[in-house]
């Protein structure tokens, strides 16, 4: 887990007030593409009159900004992972309004859970927005990927994973009374 302390201030001189402070994180654009930002973390302060102060403490798990490979684009095929590179934390009240406050950077591929293919969506027609190339805004161009096709038969999936048969015991003493709060 990282922490994050902002101090918050009240620097109107009529009226009290809250905030919410809000954490986001920009993903380095990999194999995957990222959106330019995603919140992953935020908190709000108590009633702050003017010229009060508070300082947040606003705790998030690094895996938890890990992204799903469902194609295997990243050589990890039904894994959380994080691709190498800088991800840059902003601290702010909006998307829109937020400052710079940490950088992680990691230096390879990190895979943080893996998983297996469960109903991957099978239609051959969809497509899948990605990011394409940063413009100068910092937008950025928008390109089209085919969906990942499913490799894994979701009837055997379904029934290779049935729940186990349970035991019938019949009648042993255990009546509805017996069940009654006391």
């Amino acid at each position: 887990k990282y922490t994050l302390e902002v101090k918050v201030t009240n620097t109107g001189d009529k009226f009290s007030g809250k905030e919410v402070v809000q954490v986001y994180y920009e993903a380095p654009q990999g194999a995957l593409g990222q959106p330019a930002r995603q919140l992953c973390a935020y908190e709000k302060t108590e009633n702050l009159a003017p010229g009060q102060s508070q300082t947040l403490k606003i705790a998030f798990d690094i895996n938890g900004i890990a992204s799903y490979d469902d194609s295997g684009v990243t050589g990890n095929k039904s894994c959380y992972v994080l691709e190498a590179g800088d991800y840059n934390f902003y601290v702010g009240n909006s998307v829109k309004n937020n400052k710079l406050a940490y950088t992680y950077k990691v230096e390879e591929l990190k895979v943080t859970e893996q998983l297996s293919e469960a109903a991957c969506p099978n239609d051959e027609n969809l497509t899948l927005i990605k990011p394409g190339k940063r413009r100068e805004d910092g937008t950025y161009e928008i390109t089209y990927v085919p969906s990942q096709k499913p490799t894994v038969d979701m009837a055997k999936r379904i029934e290779d994973n049935l729940p186990k048969d349970m035991k019938i015991t019949g009648d042993v003493g255990i009546t509805l009374q017996d069940s009654k709060s006391r």
